[in-house]
């Protein structure tokens, strides 16, 4: 999970874009950054089959977290997936919006954690493993 500004900013956009490099991979959430340039909710990534939930349990994070967010606006997260499905089990749906939530309250600033670690960790990238 990544927060584009500490949990108490949040409402405040950050100016955004979208490429894609590869034009494969859902990406829900990027007509708004298309549209405005901007985006100010979190980003989840996951496996394939688990982009929706994670795209609701981030919703779910915000109105827990910032009510008022959410109160007179709609929300639109990007929830970004990685097939994994040669080294995962992408059908057993594994992912919980608990899972959501910790993502998301564990979110830091800092240098960002490398190898089998978080989104992608199940995918193959040219013959090795990701993540």
């Amino acid at each position: 999970a990544i927060l584009p500004r500490p949990v108490g900013e949040l409402a405040t956009p950050v100016f955004a874009g979208v490429f894609s490099q590869n034009g494969n991979g859902e990406l829900t959430g990027t007509h708004i950054i298309e549209e405005t340039g901007a985006f100010n909710l979190p980003v989840t990534i996951t496996n394939t089959h688990s982009c929706g939930l994670t795209r609701d349990g981030a919703l779910r994070w915000m109105s827990r977290m910032l009510p008022a967010a959410l109160d007179s606006a709609w929300g639109l997260p990007v929830a970004a997936e990685t097939y994994d499905g040669f080294l995962n089990d992408i059908n057993g749906h594994h992912v919980s919006f608990e899972h959501v939530a910790s993502a998301l309250d564990g979110a830091k600033d800092g240098a960002i954690e490398e190898g089998s670690v978080g989104g992608g960790t199940g995918m193959i990238s040219f013959g090795f493993k990701a993540g």
